[in-house]
């Protein structure tokens, strides 16, 4: 016989010397304890979603940062070299076989990326902000809800996280393809 079965309570109630516990009752008090049970876990996991938004949120704030910097980077990148080498490129358009349209090509083409990722990254805090409240505002009503529509807010708020981990990995990959782009400028700058 398995723990918390009525026939289990009633042999429990024989060894004990007491009456044996009537059924209908039994049956409510194990309803009571399993929806207890349940309540505890979904705030349980109500709480612990909020926590990950929170992290998700601080990571996608740093992120935001590193792109920033990254940007403003760029930014003296292209404006300190334009100035020292300014003067190197146009000496060398007097030069017959030297070509600076490359060299122009690709400052044009970093100006661009750097533009773009900086609205990008714009918009994607803005559908993080909302999300985040999204999430707050579902919080207190919660506890007061059924089983069923408890489970699909924790559903959409995992569904916001994901998408708050897409955008995550979308900025760690610009992140990654700015640095580069930035190393490989600096590598043929120094040449």
């Amino acid at each position: 016989m398995a723990e918390g079965t009525y026939e289990y309570e009633c042999e429990r109630a024989e060894l004990l010397g007491v009456s044996p516990p009537d059924r209908e009752t039994w049956e409510q008090n194990q309803k009571a304890r399993l929806e207890q049970e349940q309540e505890e876990l979904e705030i349980a996991q109500d709480a612990e979603i909020g926590h990950q938004g929170e992290q998700l949120q601080g990571t996608s704030g740093k992120l935001d940062e590193l792109n920033s910097i990254l940007a403003n980077t760029q930014k003296k990148l292209n404006t300190k070299f334009k100035v020292v080498c300014g003067g190197l490129t146009s000496l060398m358009k007097f030069r017959p076989g030297g070509s600076t349209s490359n060299v122009n090509e690709d400052h044009q083409q970093s100006n661009d990326e750097s533009g773009s990722t900086t609205a990008e990254t714009a918009q994607n805090e803005n559908n993080a902000l909302l999300s985040d409240e999204a999430t707050t505002n579902d919080g207190p009503q919660a506890s007061n809800v059924t089983p069923k529509r408890s489970v699909r807010d924790i559903g959409h708020k995992v569904g916001k996280q994901i998408d708050v981990l897409d955008s995550l990995i979308s900025k760690s990959e610009r992140a990654e393809l700015s640095m580069h782009q930035q190393n490989k400028e600096m590598k043929r700058h120094l040449k």
